[in-house]
This record gives structure tokens, sequence and C-alpha cells, in this order.
């Protein structure tokens, strides 16, 4: 499913930038957990954002992993290589205590 890039995310959560609170936020566990139990797992993602059009959906961030299992490296070896963003059809969006973009 190709979104546009146009749309807004209703919320998302994001530990990849190392100056938000996600993982200081007091639901991120609670967050992880239902992202794993949604088809999104939550150890390999660095950034969910979740949208609604006829149905909720969330992108999906997460690294690239080689056939060994481990995080690839760029060429320059100054970081993890990102897989291409991939958006998953929901049957529900997260309970509404977790619907807020925790560093805000």
């Amino acid at each position: 499913m190709a979104v546009s890039t146009e749309l807004a995310p209703l919320f998302a959560w994001d530990s990849s930038d190392k100056s938000n609170a996600f993982h200081g936020w007091e639901h991120w566990r609670e967050a992880s957990l239902w992202a794993d139990d949604h088809g999104l797992p939550s150890r390999n993602a660095y950034r969910i954002e979740f949208f609604r059009l006829d149905a909720p959906f969330a992108r999906y961030f997460a690294y690239a992993h080689g056939e060994d299992g481990r995080v690839l490296a760029n060429d320059r070896n100054d970081g993890p290589v990102k897989a291409p963003p991939a958006d998953k059809i929901l049957d529900e969006l997260p309970p509404a205590h977790l619907r807020v973009t925790p560093w805000q």
C-alpha cells in the first residue's frame, strides 16, 4: 500500500531521536508490547507512524538485517542501514493513552 507523502501521521513513536523522551515515557514498554502484538516488531523499529484513512494503518521504520540476523552497518561504518519503510494495515489503533507522540 502506497501512502501519499503529504499525509501527516496522527501520532508517532520515535526512538531514533536521542533528544526525545520515548524511553523515558511512562508507557514505552506497553507501547512496545502493543506494537509486537500487532505485527510491528518493536525491537527492530526506530519509528512507527500511525494513520487512519479508510482503516487504521502504520508506517514502520526499521533497521536492515543481514542473513545472520545482525543489523547491517552502512558503507561508512558510522551507523546502521535503514530498511525501506513498510506500511501495515491494522485492526485498530493503539489505546487512547498510547496515542501520543511522547516527546511533545
